[in-house]
């Protein structure tokens, strides 16, 4: 409750920043990715590989440029929470500051959400018919769903992150995932 309080009364007079950064990287983000998935849904649908890779290649490169502009959402909460002074421009911060760590940072949850949700998904989407269709199915929904919590826990215990990545700029990838979730320990339901 105290915390409610005291991000209600730091957002008073930021919230046109703040929305208006949200808005923007979220934007960015649903319209940079439309083609790309139309490229990938037209080539599952037509049997054309070259389309799917593409297609997903293309959301992988625009969900790594609208990781660096949530690191700048990131920033600006930051600032606000600092009583620091907080302008829009700061939501291009990780394109100016080492934006390879940033990307590696993405790069990581990428491979993260890959490594849990893949094999289920593969599982669901294999061909097949009859009894084998079914047990597929049931099978793929059961690793889906264990590896959806796998990775909820992961997320969970690297959320600090892109923080402690923005405070110490000399941390390392690897050590800002190892600090956040020594931090996280015992805090993840909270969060």
């Amino acid at each position: 409750k105290e915390l409610k309080i005291s991000a209600r009364a730091s957002l008073l007079g930021h919230y046109k920043t703040v929305i208006t950064a949200l808005l923007f990287s979220q934007l960015a983000a649903l319209l940079l990715n439309i083609p790309f998935q139309r490229m990938a849904q037209q080539g599952i649908l037509y049997m054309v590989p070259s389309r799917i890779a593409l297609g997903v290649l293309g959301s992988i490169l625009v969900f790594l440029l609208s990781s660096l502009l949530q690191i700048g959402v990131s920033q600006i909460h930051l600032q606000i929470a600092r009583k620091q002074e907080t302008r829009l421009e700061h939501l291009f911060f990780a394109f100016r500051n080492n934006p390879d760590r940033f990307l590696g940072y993405s790069a990581v949850l990428l491979a993260a959400g890959l490594i849990c949700l893949f094999p289920g998904v593969l599982l669901l989407m294999l061909p097949s018919s009859g009894d084998t269709a079914v047990l597929l199915a049931l099978t793929g929904g059961i690793v889906t769903a264990a590896g959806s919590v796998v990775l909820i826990v992961l997320l969970l215990s690297w959320a600090l992150t892109p923080f402690l990545m923005l405070d110490h700029p000399e941390l390392r990838v690897r050590e800002a995932l190892r600090n956040s979730r020594q931090l996280m320990r015992g805090q993840k339901g909270r969060l």
